[in-house]
């Protein structure tokens, strides 16, 4: 499987509407895109304290790497519809947007599978060749979880984006990874975010990929993709 994410980091004086955002602007936006590559659905994390490194991480899901590609190079080639969707920016944030391409893998807890409501993401900077392999990584992620009580902590899946690509396909991402861990509860998300932000857990984590992770708290807002279908049918 595969996603991308769009980050949106938080600046100083940088504002973002998350009402015009989640109404008006990704209809506009996946509606359109969707008429150039086909993807399956949409969500966006919404952070839950002001103090987090960004202010929104969207993410798309689709099912192979063309259309993955299809969609990047859709704002890459400068298709003209896709002016329609960066003039829309300016109505809902000043922050500019940047785009990360993976292939992902997800891992259910005890075979739960219903829809997380909270996430905690953990995204390792850098463009760095992995030395490890996928699954080298997973189980070293995992065995973090379990050192740390996961399961009694709420943890309802985890998900591992290893980043392939920036914006443009066949560069340098701006991250080499994305951990996601998953939770129904957001007190729950909390405070284990807070039980991975201890030193002792943050070198584990820095020996997986020799640099620390920043570290975000979110809600999901999930997207509803009938509200896309005017603008692609247009």
């Amino acid at each position: 499987m595969y996603r991308i994410s769009i980050t949106y980091r938080n600046e100083k004086d940088g504002h973002f509407d998350w009402n015009y955002y989640m109404n008006n602007h990704l209809p506009l936006a996946i509606g359109t895109s969707r008429r150039h590559s086909e993807y399956n659905f949409c969500d966006a994390d919404k952070p839950i304290s002001a103090s987090s490194p960004y202010a929104c991480i969207c993410m798309l899901h689709f099912d192979d790497e063309d259309s993955v590609n299809n969609f990047c190079n859709f704002f890459v080639k400068q298709h003209p519809e896709s002016d329609k969707i960066n003039n829309d920016e300016q109505n809902y944030t000043n922050i500019a947007p940047n785009m990360t391409a993976a292939a992902y893998e997800s891992l259910a807890s005890d075979d739960q599978s219903s829809e997380a409501l909270y996430r905690i993401k953990l995204l390792f900077p850098g463009a760095q060749d992995l030395e490890l392999s996928r699954e080298e990584i997973n189980t070293k992620l995992t065995a973090i979880l379990d050192e740390n009580a996961a399961k009694n902590a709420g943890v309802v899946s985890t998900e591992t984006d290893f980043c392939t690509s920036g914006i443009v396909p066949g560069s340098e991402p701006d991250y080499s990874l994305i951990w996601v861990v998953c939770f129904n509860d957001q007190n729950n998300a909390e405070q284990f975010a807070a039980t991975l932000n201890t030193s002792e857990n943050l070198q584990k984590l820095k020996a997986i990929l020799h640099v620390e992770p920043e570290i975000m708290v979110s809600e999901v807002m999930s997207f509803e993709m009938a509200l896309a279908e005017p603008y692609r049918l247009l």
